[in-house]
């Protein structure tokens, strides 16, 4: 069984999403009891923590039948200190097939990131040491629900020292959505990542 107590980069590429919150429109009723039931009061904290955009970058599929389960990977970019690998400042994730693929996405669309390709930076030499960041696999996961991904990812992220230490602008799982999600139709063992049973994340 995975655990996640020795950890170390390896070389290889890697991922992320972003979801799409549908919001509805409600019309205020005149006068309405207060429904105080814990499944209603869990459904709403997850709905304020979707509105204030701190829930999963991507959803965990929970339809009626089995969630669909790949391969996956849990990956760091790394800052290259004249050749030599530095702090990890970023951690995402992505499905094997596209291990590779995912970091050059990360080049050419994170305006926001330091390794944001503005024509300074060539990430087409093979040779990491003229990169001055690098992608490195921090862990492979096999047979995993979407769910079971984005929960390795923040173990992660928090294990990195959260998002407001990282380049990573926003968790990409809160302790809200992981209580509610976790014990939906076969969304979650946490034996298949290598976490404690007890493991939550920390925000």
């Amino acid at each position: 069984m995975k655990t996640h107590a020795n950890q170390t980069p390896q070389n290889g590429s890697k991922a992320n999403g972003h979801a799409v919150v549908n919001t509805e429109n409600r019309s205020e009723a005149t006068f309405q009891f207060e429904d105080n039931r814990p499944e209603t009061a869990v459904q709403r904290k997850l709905k304020e923590s979707i509105n204030e955009n701190k829930v999963a970058q991507r959803y965990p599929y929970i339809g009626s039948t089995h969630p669909e389960r790949k391969d996956a990977q849990i990956y760091g970019i790394f800052e290259m200190n004249n050749g030599v690998l530095g702090d990890c400042i970023y951690v995402g994730q992505t499905t094997d097939v596209r291990a590779g693929d995912r970091f050059v996405e990360h080049v050419q669309n994170d305006n926001w990131a330091p390794w944001f390709d503005n024509g300074v930076n060539d990430y087409r030499s093979n040779n990491d040491g003229d990169w001055p960041y690098v992608p490195r696999e921090l862990e492979g996961l096999k047979d995993v629900t979407k769910f079971e991904v984005t929960a390795a990812e923040q173990w992660w992220i928090d294990h990195k020292g959260g998002k407001d230490n990282l380049q990573n602008r926003v968790n990409a799982l809160t302790r809200v959505a992981f209580d509610f999600y976790k014990n939906i139709n076969g969304n979650y063992d946490h034996t298949n990542i290598g976490v404690n049973a007890n493991w939550h994340p920390l925000n």
